[in-house]
């Protein structure tokens, strides 16, 4: 690598490759609860050009270490990111880089580098689609090869009180689980283990259990299944759902259940590291196991989840007495709104309320979907509240067109951002054509609704279909 002149100011500019790779180096602190921790973060600027989502590398700074001192062998690691990028070898949320003895950041017991969602951080630029990167110390690599990458990070999230994980990589810091009394003690070791990658799970205030799966994941997910035996019990490992306000933990020995929230949480969107299928029983039922959520079914209700899992359409079904439910939802990298035939690209695109075939009147839900990416979404605005507040746009709807008398069938896409001192702006289209005075009224109605706080933009489009719609496929 070429020499890297040593900065006097930060956040600095670091050409890595002249012209074709940089990286921004920033020396900042992170707030934590147990004080501020003084950390350099370098940020990838040139692996999106090969569709590489760019990475953010934060490191604790020693006592001993001046603020110029910050490990020139991450600017290296980009490097041979983008050298594999160029060749078409990705890497994303939930891979894992090994290392040989030597280790990395000059310590040997730094055995491999893991891949996560983005930790958008205060005063760090994070506006391109990026993957925060951490360290695995040698038994953190083999308990997360082994049964999950999410029990380890989980395990740091609750030794260091920070969630979902401490993003910062302390290079002094000893390991926090231990291979051996994991394979003597999980569950996870008597029962065949599955990745897929992008995977994430969530159970929402104990009512359903989401099941999240990308797209662009299906044909992986199916090839696996297509290998296992009808009445195989399966766990599939699971990442940590952005939309989590709270992750299971498990360690050996433990009795009863544990999680890490956030502050002032309320704990009501759990994660967890697998959700277990285990068919062959007499009835449906759910339990909490370890750190993830089992489901005990009915051959026929595994049949139909399989099925839901390898043609790539939802699902949802109950799996308890109690009238809890299991949902797949299948996210998209790409989007073209019907309002204006933009393409927005990201992580993923989350689409909720599917039509619902019981759905009565002149206004059925096709789909509402976030248009903000969901690292962005987690830090701009509270779950809870943008729900309520998408319930109340498809009210407006229903009450515009609940007393009208019937007309030719209408697709309607409404486009609503939401941004900083509780404004809002609404973008309306209709196909093949409503009436503008109709048109003009529903923006009126909808502009009316006061939208909740929000410390960012957010983005989100409500999709229906009146009197029937028009039978066109939307974006």
């Amino acid at each position: 690598m070429n020499p890297v002149l040593r900065p006097t100011s930060f956040p600095m500019r670091v050409d890595v490759i002249p012209g074709r790779l940089k990286a921004r180096v920033y020396l900042h602190d992170i707030d934590t609860r147990d004080g501020l921790i003084s950390c350099w973060t370098l940020v990838s600027d040139g692996l999106s050009a090969h569709r590489q989502k760019e990475l953010q590398f934060t490191v604790k700074r020693a006592p001993d270490e001046s603020p110029q001192d910050f490990p020139l062998m991450i600017l290296d690691f980009f490097k041979r990111v983008r050298d594999y990028a160029e060749n078409g070898q990705l890497v994303d949320v939930g891979g894992v880089t090994e290392f040989g003895p030597d280790g990395f950041l000059g310590r040997n017991s730094i055995r491999g580098l893991a891949y996560l969602g983005p930790q958008p951080l205060k005063d760090i630029d994070s506006s391109s689609p990026f993957l925060t990167v951490i360290v695995l110390m040698d038994e953190e690599l083999k308990v997360a090869k082994a049964f999950g990458l999410t029990r380890v990070t989980a395990s740091l999230g609750e030794a260091y009180r920070y969630f979902p994980y401490p993003p910062w990589a302390d290079r002094s810091r000893p390991s926090v689980v231990s291979i051996e009394t994991m394979e003597q003690q999980t569950i996870l070791s008597r029962i065949l283990c599955a990745r897929v990658r992008g995977v994430n799970a969530r159970l929402e205030r104990g009512e359903e259990l989401v099941l999240s799966v990308p797209r662009d994941s299906h044909e992986e997910l199916r090839a696996g299944l297509v290998t296992i035996a009808p009445a195989q019990p399966l766990a599939l490992l699971t990442n940590v759902d952005p939309q989590a306000n709270a992750c299971m933990v498990w360690r050996p020995g433990q009795t009863g259940l544990n999680a890490i929230t956030p502050p002032d949480s309320d704990g009501s969107r759990r994660s967890g590291n697998f959700v277990a299928f285990v068919p062959e029983q007499s009835a449906n039922d759910f339990q909490y196991l370890e750190d993830g959520f089992a489901l005990m079914l009915t051959n026929s209700t595994w049949m139909a989840i399989r099925r839901a899992l390898e043609s790539e359409t939802s699902i949802s079904v109950p799996v308890s007495k109690a009238g809890l439910k299991f949902s797949i939802e299948w996210l998209r990298a790409t989007y073209v709104s019907p309002t204006d035939g933009r393409v927005y690209v990201a992580e993923s695109w989350r689409t909720y309320g599917t039509a619902d075939p019981d759905e009565k009147g002149p206004v059925a839900t096709e789909r509402f979907v976030l248009l903000t990416s969901d690292s962005e979404l987690a830090d701009r605005i509270s779950i809870e509240e943008l729900g309520n507040f998408m319930a109340a746009v498809k009210a407006v709807v229903v009450n515009q067109f609940v007393s009208v008398p019937r007309q030719p069938g209408q697709d309607l896409a409404i486009e609503c951002e939401i941004d900083p001192g509780n404004e809002s702006t609404f973008h309306l289209a209709a196909r093949p054509g409503m009436d503008p005075e109709a048109l003009q009224k529903l923006s009126d109605h909808l502009q009316a609704q006061s939208p909740p706080a929000a410390s960012g933009s957010v983005k989100f489009q409500a999709l229906f279909r009146i009197w029937g719609g028009t039978g066109a496929e939307f974006g």
